[in-house]
């Protein structure tokens, strides 16, 4: 999700923030959003990028069957009407932007083809091992993978690329409401609301430990819906003293799968542990099959995680002499909801060194992985099992106190810095 970029007026970004701010370690990045004016005012846009004007990809070679680079096209368009509801005393400003892309992929990978399930046959056939009915199973039509997309491709490394696209949508919008009551008292209401999805590959990192796959079945699937409200009264009450009253909530909630997620491993053959559910239901989906050469299927099990933070805060500053006085406090509670079901559609691994053939020189170690795999021989496999959804809440108060000392018109000093 986004910020309509038209709603933003002021931007800033503090790395050495006051006291009010430490509630959070590193940055801080304050906002300030358009509010409506006595007279109506509005904007609209439009943007767009078009692999048409963009350099031709290093790792793109034609072929008959994708004769045209991959599409890689990004459009943000959006409007902002902001005016007055009564003049001088209420205004209102509402902003809307909706994004969406399309990646055209550009990785090369190798996938377990009917040229590679032939070859890794002929492996069984010399050692008179018999393949095994459920790895047959799972690996045909049907199974796991996808035969009509990788079954003819040739028995060579890195012999698919990708037609799939990666691709996301947001919507996004902002209302704002501002009431003046009078010269010393100012109300502000303000609503942001995001949805949207993307439908990617997870990006494949040695250093992190990920892995991804090329294969649209396998694309993680991460649909996002984020509110934010808050309500702000700001009162002078001298020309020393003024105060600000802030309550906030705010509302996340996201959802990570792989795209086909309706496999059903007891219906395939694949019995796995009766306690790994989700809610009392087994868990749907593939699991992690990792054969060494190729890449892995079942890379996102659910999981997901929502949460509501509200938060009372009050910030009183006042100014004497040459020193500029603050003091703040907020009270926060926050309930998070988390479910993770990593390994709970269990995970298999086959390295082609379970076999009788694994000091074969005759054969590479690619195709003696997929042997283990069609002879059900698997070096390490795992599965978590139990409820692993958890439920938080957490309650926390804040406060500060600040003083900064204008020693000088061209020297701030702050003496005084204090948070709990």
């Amino acid at each position: 999700v986004v910020l309509p970029i038209d709603s933003i007026d002021e931007f800033s970004s503090q790395t050495q923030s006051g006291a009010e701010a430490g509630r959070n370690a590193g940055g801080t990045v304050n906002l300030v959003l358009k509010s409506g004016t006595n007279s109506l005012h509005g904007s609209a846009y439009y943007y767009n990028r078009n692999e048409f004007y963009g350099a031709h990809s290093p790792f793109f070679i034609p072929t008959t069957s994708n004769p045209r680079a991959p599409k890689l096209r990004n459009q943000n368009y959006g409007l902002s009407v902001g005016g007055p509801v009564i003049k001088n005393k209420t205004f209102f400003f509402v902003a809307y932007e909706k994004q969406q892309y399309i990646i055209g992929l550009s990785g090369l990978a190798t996938e377990p083809s009917d040229a590679y399930v032939n070859n890794a046959l002929a492996v069984l056939k010399k050692y008179n091992v018999t393949a095994s009915p459920l790895s047959t199973k799972l690996i045909g039509p049907g199974g796991f993978w996808p035969r009509d997309l990788i079954g003819g491709l040739p028995a060579t490394p890195n012999n698919f690329f990708s037609p799939i696209a990666s691709t996301g949508y947001s919507y996004n919008g902002v209302i704002k409401l501002d009431h003046n009551f009078n010269e010393k008292h100012r109300l502000s209401a303000r609503w942001f609301g995001g949805q949207g999805s993307q439908t990617a590959p997870l990006g494949s990192s040695t250093a992190l430990g990920t892995a991804s796959s090329n294969l649209k079945d396998y694309f993680e699937v991460a649909p996002i819906h984020v509110h934010n409200y808050s309500l702000v009264l700001n009162s002078v009450l001298t020309t020393h003293l003024t105060n600000q009253v802030l309550f906030g909530v705010n509302y996340f909630n996201q959802l990570f799968h792989d795209f086909n997620d309706s496999f059903n491993t007891k219906a395939l053959g694949l019995f796995l542990s009766p306690d790994a559910t989700d809610h009392g239901q087994p868990i749907l989906g593939a699991p992690n099959v990792v054969i060494s050469g190729f890449e892995q299927i079942g890379l996102t099990p659910p999981e997901g995680r929502s949460d509501q933070t509200g938060h009372l805060t009050d910030i009183v500053s006042y100014v004497a002499g040459r020193h500029q006085f603050r003091f703040g406090g907020e009270v926060r509670q926050a309930h998070v909801n988390e479910f993770y079901h990593r390994r709970g559609t269990g995970q298999f691994k086959f390295d082609g060194t379970q076999g009788p053939w694994s000091a074969d020189a005759a054969f590479d170690s690619t195709t003696k992985a997929l042997a283990d795999f069609m002879a059900g021989n698997v070096v390490k496999s795992t599965i978590a099992v139990g409820n692993p959804e958890r439920f938080v809440v957490v309650n926390a108060f804040n406060f500060f106190v600040q003083d900064a000392w204008q020693r000088e018109s061209w020297s701030p000093i702050r003496i005084l810095r204090a948070a709990a």
